[in-house]
């Protein structure tokens, strides 16, 4: 567990130092609301990231509470992975979660999300965050 939480601790760092560095960056939101609203796109980048890291057995799962609320986060074989659950202050999850349970998560009804090739404007995104890794 210890390299996945400091793989996405350094993931997660890494998108706050574009954010605070780069002024272009408008991809979905994300300078302006960041955790908020952004789980499935920073989950897509995780993912990819941790593959391309050599993790094996990721996968995005979406979430969702009743008509109105949804989440996305990583999971590796059989932990938690998320990066974005800190935006649930109701729950003070640190900004790289890793857990094999989890109280917020578990509300969710969730299952594996189709795991999509990132679009460009997306992919563009992941590639300036790897700049700061």
């Amino acid at each position: 567990m210890g390299n996945l939480e400091q793989l996405a601790t350094e993931f997660r760092d890494a998108i706050e130092k574009l954010i605070a560095s780069d002024t272009s960056i408008s991809t979905y939101g994300f300078k302006a609301r960041f955790p908020h609203g952004q789980c499935l796109n920073s989950s897509q980048m995780l993912a990819t990231y941790l593959k391309d890291k050599g993790i094996e057995d990721v996968s995005v799962i979406s979430g969702t509470i009743g008509n109105m609320d949804s989440h996305a986060w990583v999971t590796v074989k059989d932990l938690i992975v998320d990066i974005t659950a800190d935006q649930f202050e109701d729950y003070a999850y640190p900004k790289a979660f890793v857990a094999t349970e989890s109280n917020l998560h578990s509300a969710y009804s969730s299952e594996p999300a189709m795991f999509q090739d990132m679009d460009l404007e997306l992919s563009g995104t992941y590639w300036k965050v790897l700049r700061y890794l």
